[in-house]
């Protein structure tokens, strides 16, 4: 016979196919047999070591009750009982996800891209249950998408299991289960220690009810059994913070590519920063204070915890996608230190956004730094060029910009209050001189800039003439100096003179509404010093209990100053039901269709207007009904344009058509921010693209004005009915502008 010999699974031979098999090489046909993949438990451990840290843990368990679309996850630690229990309010699973819980693979969301719940997906790396065996060895579940389900892990039989991949795990349905997910860790003793320790800390405590950068979202974290609970972080509006010290606002997003540098809520200058790559997108947010030396009511001691790093220093925290990054290099306030120590300003808090879906974004296992590649790198390098940029440019301009302290002299001779002469009086190296605005009072002259006024007071003294020695010459300057710092007021200012608050509220500190008080020497004066007045009562301490059925409060905040006596400013509280009616009514005509807890706060006015409009009979009060949806836009135009942040808004335009069509232009052909509105109300992106039509609005503030000035009789109902869906989405524009910083100005 012949012996043929070949590597490959069949030959061709005399033009025939014939199989490997069947060449029988003088022995019987090769027999089969089947084995599997084996996947030991101890795999978990290896697997186990890319969360290294409970801190990490912790974090990506919030992600995953952030990705689940939860308004609120609730972190309890039982210090003494060593349990860890971690709650949320999302979507819950069902049988599906809950296979895909415990499906070790590599996940089906993407990173960074925007999930349905119009969030940033924080979750990628399919390891997401394994976060929990991070603190013990026992966890359970409940869950409930559409059908309660309770169900329970022992890590050690897991680990210990010969093959993982024939584990059962018994799933029980129970109907009490509440929607949403609970999770309830049993602490090995290492592990209750380790969380008891740092939080003990707390900046550590702040940066994890803060680990996700989202205003439609909240962290909770109770310390339970325990000598001292730490209350839960409230969240606050940045540019509020120690206002008193506050050197710049400064803003820049790589949309604009602009630095806008803001002085008490003006824009001062800007400067123009370009990065050009479209892989990523930068959002800055910083606040740079200039402290006074050692301990002081409005220094550096009065800065949240949050805003410290390892060394005690101020910094801005880093945020890649909405999730907190723990890294203080890639922006370090001290980054000129080693320069020219004269450009820096260090003193400086805030937040860096870092955005982007690309799959280099990678961070190391402790989630402290980048993995290194090209994007990352440049990232870091525009970070660090930008931070230069944003230090050496305020540090050029910023004397005399906090206390205001402008002038040579506090006091000149009626002879020298020439109006040629005014600039004469203010400090040669003030940056923004040019920029004043200076008016002549009757005993003095006013400087005003970016709302913050320097006077000169004009004093006359040589109107004693039998006085001509040199003793009666001292005399006559004491009396002057004694009148000019009687002159002086005393001065308490509020971060607003009237707000909105939905009910039930919870407890308000009414000295958290003083931004800053005076006396009449210019000193702070502590908040323990002022008095409380609500409604004409007295108060023994600054805490308004919680409110919970409609009414009005007037605050009066009131400091009795030893030498001007007292100085008295109010504040108007509205508590308010939500704008969207509780109860469902026949016609409904403004529908705001934001997320259930959205909230129109920006006037008590056009919230009652859209009760009342809502509770009319279309039919007997179309009249009315007309008028008052015209009404609800020019009160909307007015509150923008005596908004600071968009005081010369409406700069140039006088019609009210095309007022109206700028706002729905400011949103439809700005990304950013409209990108900001789907955020903040939930309501989809294409739903939005569709409605901010120019000419829908321009047709629909038409039928406005012939419902206000002319009669309901040359319009339809269907025109009526198509300026309140109009309406509707127009409240909730100006609401955004007034209520919400990622907008930009």
């Amino acid at each position: 016979g012949i012996l043929i010999e070949m590597e490959s699974e069949s030959l061709e031979f005399i033009g025939l196919e014939i199989p490997r098999d069947y060449l029988l090489l003088g022995r019987a046909k090769m027999n089969r047999s089947e084995t599997s993949i084996t996947f030991s438990g101890k795999i978990l451990t290896e697997l186990s070591e890319k969360i290294p840290s409970n801190i990490i843990a912790i974090n990506e368990l919030i992600k995953n009750a952030y990705d689940a679309g939860a308004n609120t996850v609730e972190i309890s630690f039982y210090k003494v009982s060593k349990k860890l229990i971690i709650k949320d309010d999302g979507d819950g699973m069902d049988k599906e996800d809950i296979d895909t819980l415990f499906h070790i693979a590599e996940s089906s969301k993407k990173y960074g891209s925007i999930n349905k719940y119009n969030r940033i997906t924080q979750g990628s790396k399919g390891l997401g249950f394994l976060s929990v065996f991070k603190f013990g060895n026992k966890v359970s579940w409940e869950t409930n998408k559409s059908v309660g389900y309770r169900f329970s892990l022992e890590y050690d039989k897991l680990v210990n299991t010969y093959d993982i991949s024939n584990r059962k795990i018994i799933i029980e349905e129970d109907s009490t289960i509440e929607k949403g997910t609970k999770i309830e860790i049993d602490l090995d003793v290492y592990n209750a220690k380790s969380l008891s320790d740092y939080f003990k800390d707390l900046k550590n405590y702040q940066k994890i009810v803060n680990a996700i950068n989202d205003d439609e979202f909240s962290i909770i974290l109770s310390i339970k059994e325990d000598y001292c609970n730490i209350e839960p972080f409230v969240n606050f509006k940045l540019e509020e913070i120690n206002k008193i010290r506050q050197l710049y606002n400064v803003k820049y997003n790589s949309v604009e590519n602009k630095i806008q540098f803001f002085v008490n809520g003006h824009l001062a200058f800007e400067e123009d920063f370009f990065t050009m790559n479209k892989r990523y997108r930068l959002d800055l947010n910083l606040v740079i204070f200039k402290f006074p030396q050692g301990k002081s009511l409005v220094g550096k001691n009065c800065i949240n915890q949050l805003f410290y790093n390892q060394r005690n220093e101020l910094t801005p925290l880093v945020y890649v996608n909405n999730n907190l990054f723990n890294n203080y290099e890639i922006f370090d306030p001290r980054l000129l230190s080693t320069i020219k120590i004269g450009d820096m300003l260090n003193q400086m808090i805030g937040f860096i956004n870092i955005y982007s879906d690309d799959q280099m974004i990678e961070f190391n296992s402790d989630r402290t730094k980048f993995l290194q590649n090209e994007l990352t790198d440049e990232i870091i390098d525009k970070l660090k060029e930008l931070n230069q940029r944003i230090q050496k440019s305020g540090s050029l301009r910023r004397k005399y910009l906090v206390d205001f302290d402008i002038l040579r002299c506090t006091e000149i001779q009626p002879k020298d209050a020439i109006e040629d002469k005014y600039l004469d009086y203010v400090k040669e190296d003030f940056s923004f001189t040019r920029q004043l605005q200076i008016n002549r009072k009757e005993s003095y002259i006013e400087y005003n800039l970016f709302g913050k006024v320097a006077k000169l007071y004009i004093v006359d003294n040589n109107n004693d003439s039998h006085n001509t020695n040199n003793q009666g010459n001292d005399e006559k300057s004491k009396t002057s100096n004694t009148t000019y710092k009687k002159t002086i007021a005393a001065k308490i200012s509020l971060r607003s003179n009237i707000k909105s608050i939905p009910i039930p509220s919870e407890q308000i500190d009414l000295a958290n509404e003083v931004l800053q008080c005076t006396n009449s020497r210019g000193e702070a004066v502590s908040k323990e010093d002022i008095i409380f007045i609500v409604n004409d009562s007295l108060m023994k301490t600054s805490i308004l209990p919680s409110i919970d059925e409609p009414c009005t409060k007037i605050i009066k905040f009131q400091y009795n100053d030893n030498e001007t006596g007292p100085v008295i400013e109010s504040l108007t509280l509205n508590f308010i039901k939500k704008a969207k009616p509780s109860v469902p009514i026949k016609e409904n005509l403004i529908d705001i269709k934001a997320h259930p807890n959205y909230i129109i706060e920006y006037d008590p006015i056009v919230v009652k207007l859209i009760q009342e409009i809502n509770n009319l009979s279309f039919q007997s009060y179309k009249e009315v009904i007309a008028c008052s949806l015209r009404a609800i836009l020019d009160i909307s135009i007015d509150v923008v344009s005596k908004n600071n942040k968009f005081h010369n808004f409406f700069k140039g335009i006088t019609k009210f058509e095309d007022k109206v069509i700028k706002v729905v232009n400011y949103f439809a052909e700005d990304k950013h921010n409209l990108s900001a509105l789907v955020i903040a109300s939930k309501i989809d992106y294409n739903t939005f693209k569709n409605v901010l039509s120019e000419q829908a609005f321009r047709v629909a503030v038409g039928h406005a004005h012939i419902g206000a000035h002319k009669s309901t009789s040359y319009e339809s109902d269907l025109d009526i009915k198509d300026l309140a869906h109009k309406v509707s989405f127009f409240v909730i524009l100006i609401n955004e502008m007034c209520t919400n910083d990622k907008l930009t100005s």
